[in-house]
């Protein structure tokens, strides 16, 4: 974030157990995600774009806040949860395991890979598909949004399959997407918000992932970000 790097990271119930997250800094309170975004003129919200840090290795585009929205979400299931953050974030260390057994898990000992491709409907909406070496049945948060900004993202919940894949429902405006440049993001979640089976493989702290796509986060252990800019014709 371009203010000092503490604030209030408030997650707020929603409907469908969708999570309305908000960033409060210096006395305003900032939509986090794309749900807070719908809320934020009835609510008051200021826009995160305000606020929100350039990228100086990429010209154009923003530094990723995925990893705060994820700890969000680990709080959501706590109604008075307001937790004083950091909101830069430390590449992952690689550490010993504190747990979890091998299991059969092929990527087990791989830094973690996540590859995706696209496909443009008849409608002019997007399905991504994608692989990872990440277990099967983990969670993964796939969202579409344009670099521009201009929109709230597109997101959807998927699972990774015994082969590895995972597919999108179609994402994007009922109207379609328009002929831009357009940001797929994928994330794991902390270990904590997956399913037992999930974390006896990656460690009760997601220890067992290494790899420049982890994330370290002191409280809540590893998570995973990867992103790519595709060029939509």
């Amino acid at each position: 974030m371009s203010v000092p790097a503490v604030g209030v990271l408030v997650p707020i119930p929603g409907r469908n157990d969708l999570q309305i997250l908000t960033f409060t800094a210096n006395g305003r309170v900032y939509a986090l995600n794309g749900i807070a975004s719908s809320h934020a003129k009835k609510r008051g919200f200021s826009a995160i774009e305000e606020i929100w840090k350039a990228n100086p290795n990429v010209p154009g585009l923003r530094i990723n806040i995925s990893p705060i929205i994820d700890r969000g979400l680990a709080l959501a299931g706590d109604k008075q949860a307001d937790v004083r953050i950091a909101a830069n974030r430390e590449p992952a260390p690689k550490v010993e395991s504190k747990g979890g057994a091998p299991g059969t898990w092929i990527g087990k000992g791989q830094d973690v890979s996540i590859e995706v491709q696209y496909t443009i409907t008849q409608d002019r909406r997007v399905v991504v598909t994608g692989t990872s070496n990440l277990p099967q049945n983990a969670e993964l948060i796939v969202s579409l949004r344009a670099t521009a900004r201009t929109s709230n993202p597109a997101q959807c919940k998927v699972t990774v399959g015994s082969d590895g894949k995972f597919t999108t429902p179609s994402l994007g405006p009922k109207a379609g997407v328009q002929r831009r440049s357009y940001e797929i993001s994928v994330s794991m979640s902390f270990a904590r918000m997956q399913s037992p089976a999930v974390q006896a493989l990656i460690g009760n702290e997601g220890q067992n992932l290494t790899g420049p796509l982890v994330r370290h986060n002191a409280t809540f252990g590893n998570s995973v970000d990867f992103t790519k800019i595709i060029e939509v014709q």
